[in-house]
């Protein structure tokens, strides 16, 4: 083919018309050097009706370009391993490595078996080996099924960096908080503490497991516990004064305690304190 008659790139609408109730056509990105092979696809997805908008190119080069940070807008990146300058396989380690959440289809001919399981091991969502007979009928049942997998993924990352993110603020705003604040099991083994409970008792933050009979002496664990027990079996928040010993003596703290359900359902106690020791006297008050 003579370079003046060489198409670097194309834009189709397959599948006829999006609908109302047939929601946006997927948006796919192909990128594959050979015409013949990108018509290949375009007419396999037309003739099945998979609604999608496929932009083809030829190269890596141009396929990074469009893609951008992290490949948003995109559904699914087709790519195959015969390319110019950089592999497909290539391509996709570097889309990989720069954490592009678009899924990717590999495809390949000669060697296909080599490619396939180089490209899975890497992380490619799936392959395909054009040099079987019936690939382009398998187009059309692939794509959309990958899509809606790659669709579920990104969906599950999302949740979870929205997760990691609550999940920082609580901790940097319990971390920064003037009270003390815990959360206990059934049985009083604190499952949580912050940073100001860990300094003011000289214990680490990570408590899991401990009870009030691990870090006070028993007379004072006994109050706690029995605190605690009134909260839950009323399943009501309520507010007692609670003497502590500490280095320098006994601390009087203004304990608010309630009642919390975990995710499956498990019962636990939640609590705030603030040191009132400067405020008020409780054996004078008596």
């Amino acid at each position: 083919m003579s370079t003046c008659a060489r198409v670097e790139a194309r834009r189709w609408r397959v599948g006829g018309r999006p609908t109302p109730l047939s929601g946006r056509p997927h948006r796919i990105l192909l990128v594959d050097d050979a015409e013949m092979d990108a018509h290949v696809f375009r007419r396999s997805l037309d003739r099945a009706g998979v609604q999608a908008e496929v932009e083809w190119v030829r190269s890596a080069e141009s396929a990074l370009d469009r893609l951008g940070p992290q490949g948003r807008g995109w559904d699914l990146v087709v790519v195959d391993q015969d390319l110019p300058r950089m592999s497909g396989l290539q391509l996709c380690q570097v889309m990989l490595d720069s954490e592009v959440v678009v899924p990717f289809i590999m495809t390949a001919g000669e060697e296909s078996q080599a490619v396939a399981v180089a490209a899975l091991k890497a992380g490619v969502s799936d392959f395909l080996n054009k040099s079987q007979p019936d690939h382009a009928d398998l187009l059309p049942v692939l794509v959309p099924q990958v899509i809606m997998k790659g669709g579920e993924r990104q969906r599950r990352r999302a949740a979870e960096r929205a997760l990691r993110e609550s999940q920082r603020l609580f901790q940097a705003f319990m971390n920064n908080s003037p009270a003390l604040a815990y959360i206990k099991d059934e049985d009083g083994r604190y499952v949580y503490a912050n940073q100001l409970f860990g300094d003011l008792f000289g214990v680490d933050v990570e408590v899991s497991g401990l009870t009030d009979f691990n870090l006070w002496p028993a007379e004072t664990a006994r109050q706690l516990r029995e605190h605690d027990r009134e909260v839950l079996e009323s399943q009501e928040t309520l507010q007692f004064m609670e003497t502590v010993p500490h280095e320098d003596g006994d601390h009087h703290w203004l304990a608010m305690k309630f009642p919390l359900a975990d995710g499956s359902g498990r019962l636990r106690l939640g609590g705030m304190a603030i040191d009132i020791t400067g405020f008020c006297n409780p054996a004078s008050d008596a």
